[in-house]
């Protein structure tokens, strides 16, 4: 009940202070935040499916190294990417 009451408080009450909330946040930092979730989202992903499929302990520990340390790189590579376009 609370959650409701809390979007609809923040829906009628700040909706005309929405715009100026979102321009206080650069678009590099909200782009960034948004690719860090979905990273996230893919790594949660990624471990649900080696923990139930992969059964060899060491096969499995090296799959989610791996996989951790693609997605580290993807986040520099997308950081580096948003900061030279200018974002």
């Amino acid at each position: 009940f609370f959650f409701i009451f809390f979007i609809f408080f923040i829906f009628f009450i700040f909706v005309k202070t929405f715009n100026s909330f979102f321009d206080f946040f650069s678009r590099f930092y909200r782009f960034f935040v948004f690719f860090i979730c979905l990273f996230w989202h893919a790594w949660i992903g990624v471990r649900n499916i080696l923990m139930d499929y992969v059964h060899a302990t060491a096969i499995r520990l090296a799959l989610q190294i791996l996989v951790i340390v693609s997605l580290l790189f993807y986040t520099v590579w997308v950081a580096d990417i948003l900061w030279h376009t200018g974002n």
